[in-house]
């Protein structure tokens, strides 16, 4: 769950962000924080686990500011992600509410959209996540602010660890059905396509009743011992759950080298 005083520090800032926006609304000093929150109840963003968070955030902004008509306004998707349509919903919370900073949404390929709007709202936008690497630009995203670790620093790990053994082959096998998998296998390919890796990408749909496990590691460990010197898994919790229904595949899932 965010920390309180995580999540009170970053509505400070968008606060004073938000100052010239405000009185341009209104004499009155008046900050309406709106909430994109998902409810999946699996992720750590979701409202069960940091709703609470914001609730004592919002409480604690209002005790050190007083004199500030805090106003806290909620939208709450579904699943784990939320809609395609994420922002229509911040447009109408926009609009209807006239929000001076945005929490969430809780998911970077949602961050996209709503950051973009923001700019064009010149209102703060406060994220969870917001780990995909092209949200690192602060020429485009110029109103966002992420509360997670960065995926391109991730991507740069990798490198260094691979580099430092001269791996320079990759394999990367990832989940689809998780739009956080996707996104960091992604970057991943990305960052290491950049810097001169050869990478082999490799998918799967966990939750699909087709799932060819075996196929799918036979595959992979047919490239490490060619092409590929290395074999990164993402999602690999959920890819061994189902490799133990499979017992073809066990043999070749002691191959992998790094998971």
């Amino acid at each position: 769950m965010m920390s309180v005083i995580t999540i009170l520090r970053a509505i400070k800032v968008s606060v004073l962000l938000s100052i010239p926006y405000i009185f341009y609304l209104s004499s009155a000093v008046t900050i309406n924080v709106c909430t994109i929150i998902c409810d999946g109840g699996k992720i750590p963003y979701c409202i069960g686990r940091s709703g609470p968070a914001l609730d004592i955030g919002i409480e604690k902004l209002r005790q050190k500011l007083p004199e500030v008509e805090v106003n806290f306004y909620v939208n709450l998707t579904t699943g784990m992600c939320g809609p395609q349509d994420v922002g229509a919903i911040a447009a109408q919370m926009f609009y209807q509410h006239g929000a001076s900073v945005f929490i969430g949404p809780g998911c970077s390929s949602r961050v996209e959209n709503v950051a973009l709007m923001a700019k064009s709202w010149n209102i703060p936008l406060l994220t969870p996540v917001g780990s995909s690497g092209a949200l690192a630009d602060k020429n485009i995203y110029t109103t966002l602010t992420r509360l997670s670790y960065d995926q391109i620093k991730l991507g740069k790990f990798f490198i260094n660890v691979l580099e430092q053994f001269s791996w320079r082959n990759i394999a990367v096998i990832y989940d689809v059905s998780y739009p956080l998998f996707k996104t960091m296998a992604l970057n991943l390919i990305d960052n290491f396509s950049a810097v001169g890796f050869v990478v082999s990408e490799n998918s799967f749909d966990s939750k699909s009743t087709q799932l060819d496990i075996s196929g799918l590691l036979h595959r992979a460990s047919s490239l490490s011992r060619g092409m590929s010197e290395i074999l990164i898994l993402i999602n690999i919790f959920q890819l061994t759950h189902l490799q133990k229904k499979d017992t073809d595949s066990e043999e070749i899932a002691s191959n992998i080298i790094l998971n």
